[in-house]
């Protein structure tokens, strides 16, 4: 989580304007920590596409966490018709799987 908040941070030290946090919320906590860190707005396109109702559930249980595994099969069809996460597709092909698998693992 948060995987560019460091890069970022630079960022908003040298720029004045307002700036949108992108890298890794999926939780109240962080994106509590990324406003507080001085950015006007947080996205959290993966959180919304693997749970479309995030926002409520963060806004009825402040410790909610979205079950986001990282494992970018969302980014790698990010412009495309097809972007979905692979939590919510079925009859995927078994070399997806499998790979979906050992980057789980890898991300352990």
């Amino acid at each position: 989580e948060l995987y560019f908040l460091d890069d970022a941070r630079q960022f908003r030290k040298e720029l004045k304007c307002p700036l949108v946090y992108v890298g890794g919320v999926v939780s109240r906590d962080n994106a509590d920590k990324v406003m507080s860190e001085g950015f006007e707005f947080v996205q959290m396109g993966r959180a919304l596409l693997n749970e479309p109702d995030f926002v409520n559930r963060m806004k009825e249980d402040e410790g909610h966490k979205c079950s986001c595994d990282h494992v970018n099969y969302c980014i790698a069809r990010m412009y495309s018709r097809e972007m979905a996460c692979h939590k919510h597709l079925d009859n995927l092909p078994p070399q997806i799987l499998k790979e979906i698998e050992r980057i789980k693992r890898n991300n352990g």
